[in-house]
């Protein structure tokens, strides 16, 4: 099964029954706006050595098999430096092993979400260069909140929400004017960008 959250109290189920197959000890990570799962095993104990992705949760595409590596589950799966990362794991014995994966830079490698509750609070958010940001209101809902984005310190350029940082490192301060219960309210992001 598939659920989600945009708080981490209330959830809504997606599936509850995800192509991906039952399974657990997997890993999963987010890239590219989309949802990656890779590897896991089987309630009959088979090890898995696929890679799922998906950008809904509920429909779900195989992408590929691990080439070169053992089939694994109890690893870590993290996106970084442009790169997907396999660490340890388990393949009926424990692994100690790394390997990882070139990826192309997505255009948004990081959506910022803001919820109704946060006004006048500084979101920080660091990101290496280069780097595009889109800024999403209230999971994604820009529009329905009439929200206006500006660019208030710092490089950079913005148009509409999607910030893109200078070539060089630097701290931008956004600033969104919203209304909400006949209220005009603002709420400021950070966004840091730094070279690694």
């Amino acid at each position: 099964d598939v659920w989600c959250s945009i708080d981490g109290i209330n959830w809504q189920e997606i599936t509850n029954s995800a192509s991906i197959g039952a399974r657990s000890a997997y890993s999963l990570a987010s890239f590219d706006r989309k949802l990656w799962i890779v590897g896991g095993i089987r309630p009959d104990h088979t090890m898995l050595s696929d890679i799922w992705q998906s950008d809904n949760g509920l429909n779900w595409i195989k992408a590929s098999e691990f080439s070169g590596m053992s089939a694994r589950c109890s690893h870590q799966l993290i996106y970084f430096n442009n790169k997907m990362w396999i660490i340890a794991g388990n393949d009926g014995i424990p692994r100690n092993d790394v390997w990882y994966s070139e990826l192309e830079s997505p255009a948004f490698p990081v959506n910022i979400f803001l919820s109704t509750t946060e006004i006048q609070v500084a979101l920080e958010s660091e990101l290496q260069l280069p780097c595009t940001v889109e800024v999403l209101y209230n999971g994604g809902t820009n529009e329905a909140h009439g929200i206006t984005w500006s660019l208030f310190s710092g490089g950079g350029t913005l148009n509409g929400n999607v910030y893109t940082a200078p070539a060089a490192a630097d701290t931008a301060e956004l600033t969104g004017t919203y209304i909400e219960n006949d209220m005009t309210l603002t709420t400021e992001v950070r966004v840091i960008s730094r070279e690694y």
